[in-house]
């Protein structure tokens, strides 16, 4: 699995700082899809730096998500449900067929994003026998900006 970040550090071909990303990691591996809509268990990982290797693991084996929740106290992980919602730190995309990766890229370079393709990435063909792109993007929030999203009001409007 490749993982793209645009970028993680600053180079000579950007004036773009690193960032850190939050997230919430189901406690499972899940392989297929009717294993994820099981999962409802969740842990937190803050402040994952942007690379590779520190992405790979969570991105390819766990269901992962933006949307942080509360744990209730005597609780080792947390429940993915609106009552415990606390607050989102990005936005993730699905691309199915909709464009190329490499015209992702292009378009978007100006902005942060971590892009990684999905399990069936390439695995099927359109009707002109070309490869179907299927891919994930993070657009992370700016952690200073967390707290404008962490009410329950906030988290529905962010998916009007």
């Amino acid at each position: 699995m490749k993982i793209q970040m645009n970028p993680t550090q600053k180079t000579a071909e950007t004036d773009k700082d690193p960032f850190h990303l939050s997230l919430s990691i189901s406690t499972k591996a899940v392989k297929t899809k009717n294993e994820g809509k099981k999962e409802t268990k969740f842990f937190l990982k803050e402040n994952i730096p942007v690379n590779k290797t520190e992405l790979t693991p969570l991105l390819t084996k766990h269901l992962q998500s933006t949307n942080l929740w509360h744990k209730k106290s005597n609780d080792i992980y947390s429940y993915c449900n609106q009552a415990n919602y606390s607050s989102i730190t990005g936005i993730i995309v699905d691309y199915d067929h909709v464009m190329t990766i490499q015209h992702f890229k292009n378009q978007y370079s100006d902005y942060h994003f971590i892009l990684y393709p999905s399990t069936n990435h390439k695995l099927t063909k359109d009707e002109h026998g070309l490869d179907i792109e299927k891919f994930h993007v993070i657009l992370p929030i700016d952690p200073k900006d967390y707290a404008k999203y962490n009410n329950s009001d906030m988290h529905a409007r962010a998916y009007q």
